[in-house]
């Protein structure tokens, strides 16, 4: 590439070299290199990362040759995407790429941290956790952290890592919204999805960079395809409950999606927007806004959760109260059996607590948060316990009948 460049004046270059090892010359002089190109695959030592190389041309024509190789990628060896203007627009670039890198890799980060904090805490918020395992991944893939943390970190096996991070990173995306919204996805559906996934790590591990990266496309379709099942999904429940749970869902895979197919179309060569590798918006920039939406959707459901447990908090001490004056009003001479004589454990006397009162099955799903499947196999545990058959004979076990209940 030849530029007609004032001389005297101070040049940059930038690019990214992820699937190329090249060597950079500017005016006839070797201005650095990324890996160590060669005419042979023995020859190449790949690597990915950054080069910026600042000039000063002294001639009216400055010519700029880029050597490249590439015997480990699907992509081949083809002329990376670069930059080149003055020093400071240049410097002014990569300050933008920095600042905006290190936003995403925070924002992850923390994000990762504190749901993860919140599962620690509360063992029983899968949840939490099934988000915050995506969020650490994708904020490491997105600085390449392995990379800069092991600088002598073979090519091989970092873009192994890289590829594998980056497919857990989704698989985990999709199991916080089956646990979120129970029955909005078909279960067959994430779990041939997750086999994908399972079969392309195998697939990662076990071949050649230059055969696992053309099966890129079909993962990529693969992914797509979840992704569109799941809005789908999500739009169909949010016409049916229009809350604001299923609105910020839905806006938040529709914007990771959208910023994938960005990714996706620049790793083939296509550059929308002006993008260039390494200053483009795609999976990690599209995850901050998903954490966004995720994060107040989770602030949403522990509001509700903690209604819920003051609801349940509430009906207890209700029922724990009129059991108490039902027992104090029995007659004397009537017989005194009480709860505490069944063995029962703490939470069947919940719900003991409940069927006394006069709660149905249904009503203690809600006020305790567990399944009907839970509660019926509470109540039959309960009712063998006491020697009854049902809610009706425990009523009267405890309240004889000239006494009310």
């Amino acid at each position: 590439m030849r530029l007609n460049l004032p001389p005297g004046n101070a040049y940059g270059i930038t690019m990214e070299s992820a699937d190329y090892a090249m060597r950079v010359f500017v005016g006839g002089i070797d201005a650095g290199s990324v890996g160590a190109p060669g005419a042979t695959r023995e020859q190449t030592v790949p690597q990915g990362g950054s080069f910026t190389y600042y000039f000063t041309p002294q001639d009216e024509t400055t010519e700029i040759v880029i050597q490249v190789s590439n015997f480990v990628h699907r992509t081949g060896g083809e002329a990376p995407a670069l930059a080149v203007g003055t020093a400071e627009n240049v410097a002014h670039l990569n300050k933008l790429a920095d600042l905006k890198s290190g936003m995403v890799f925070g924002c992850l980060f923390i994000a990762g941290l504190y749901h993860l904090a919140i599962f620690l805490l509360n063992r029983r918020q899968v949840a939490s956790l099934l988000f915050a395992i995506p969020c650490l991944l994708q904020a490491f893939v997105s600085v390449n952290f392995l990379l800069q943390l092991f600088s002598h970190l073979n090519w091989q096996v970092d873009v192994r890592l890289e590829y594998i991070f980056f497919i857990l990173a989704l698989m985990f995306l999709v199991l916080p919204i089956g646990k979120l919204f129970p029955g909005a996805l078909h279960k067959w559906v994430p779990r041939v999805y997750l086999a994908i996934c399972g079969v392309f790590i195998v697939i990662v591990l076990a071949t050649d960079t230059t055969f696992f990266t053309r099966l890129l496309f079909g993962f990529q379709g693969a992914s797509f395809a979840m992704a569109a099942y799941v809005l789908v999904r999500l739009a169909m429940r949010l016409y049916r409950e229009r809350t604001t749970k299923n609105l910020l869902a839905f806006m938040g895979i529709v914007i990771v999606a959208l910023f994938s197919v960005n990714e996706a179309l620049i790793r083939n060569g296509v550059y929308l927007f002006g993008n260039m590798p390494g200053r483009s918006i795609g999976v990690s920039e599209g995850m901050v806004f998903f954490v966004l939406c995720y994060g107040l959707l989770l602030s949403i459901e522990q509001a509700e959760v903690n209604q819920k447990l003051k609801e349940s908090q509430q009906a207890l001490a209700t029922a724990e109260a009129h059991y108490a004056e039902l027992l104090h009003a029995r007659e004397n001479g009537q017989p005194h059996v009480t709860l505490s004589d069944f063995g029962l454990t703490n939470r069947e006397t919940e719900v003991a607590l409940l069927l006394l009162d006069g709660k149905s099955r249904e009503d203690i799903t809600g006020l305790l948060n567990i399944s009907m499947g839970t509660v019926n196999t509470h109540c039959s545990s309960i009712y063998r316990k006491a020697g009854v058959s049902g809610a009706a004979e425990l009523a009267r076990l405890m309240y004889p009948p000239n006494n009310g209940k």
